[in-house]
């Protein structure tokens, strides 16, 4: 008892941070994070009572989808993403069909078009929940904006030749190889952006969304690595941005920077 309170003591300010975010930001603040679980499901119980759960809510088809989960606006480009216009490029040298996992309203595509040319044949199918399908098709009559497709059906990433996803793959609840794993014919190209890797073993936590809590997948490098190297693909790219990603009393599960991944099919 006499040691902790020593260590308590020591770091003053640290845990006075952690009280603030574990009782008072949590409930009130977007991206504030809650607890550590060994999965997907414990993480969701811990759903504080009465409160939303999940990023599929009645609220999103009555909102601006845009506002309620992403703060870009369309077509505004974020210099973070430098590293998927490079590999984006070079993929549109082998294939014209991406899979966008997890792409909102299509903001990559409006982001990345003004920086690197489109195929004419391109086809690109964001993967997304129905509220946000429906805004997607609706931005894309109002804009041009060939090509452009939305699905809720991840199978519809059979026969794509890029799979991109950015900021998605910590929400759902099975891991990419998964999904892979279930294709017969598989993308050549990887781009995985803007993910929270870690060093530790992988974990979950809760996540206010804003207008609901999720359960969020911090999952360990290696492990992905593998699990993908596994579905035949390896890895050319990876690189890392400065967005530090914590959890109230839990100094060991800090992210110190998203990464990016760029793998090919072998």
């Amino acid at each position: 008892m006499e040691s902790r309170l020593r260590f308590v003591l020591s770091r003053p300010r640290s845990v006075l941070r952690d009280f603030y975010g574990y009782f008072w930001a949590f409930q009130r603040k977007v991206r504030t994070n809650r607890g550590v679980f060994e999965s997907f499901r414990a993480a969701a119980a811990s759903c504080p009572t009465g409160k939303r759960l999940g990023y599929d809510q009645h609220v999103v088809a009555h909102s601006n989808p845009v506002n309620l989960t992403s703060p870009e606006e369309i077509g505004r480009f974020d210099p973070r993403d430098y590293p998927v216009l490079v590999w984006l490029a070079r993929a549109f040298e082998d294939g014209t069909t991406v899979f966008d996992l997890g792409g909102h309203v299509g903001l990559g595509y409006y982001d990345y078009r003004p920086f690197i040319h489109y195929p004419r044949s391109l086809r690109w199918v964001v993967c997304e929940i129905p509220p946000v399908c429906v805004a997607g098709r609706q931005f894309a009559a109002e804009r041009e904006a060939p090509g452009l497709e939305f699905t809720e059906d991840y199978n519809r990433c059979e026969g794509a030749d890029i799979l991109l996803t950015c900021g998605a793959l910590q929400f759902l609840e099975f891991p990419l190889a998964h999904l892979l794993s279930g294709l017969r014919r598989k993308p050549k190209h990887l781009i995985l952006h803007r993910v929270p890797l870690g060093d530790v073993p992988t974990f979950y936590t809760l996540q206010n969304i804003g207008y609901s809590y999720c359960p969020y997948r911090v999952q360990n490098k290696q492990e992905l690595l593998n699990s993908l190297a596994a579905q035949g693909y390896q890895l050319v790219d990876s690189w890392r941005d400065s967005k530090e990603f914590r959890i109230p009393f839990h100094p060991r599960q800090t992210v110190n920077g998203f990464q990016g991944i760029y793998l090919r099919l072998r």
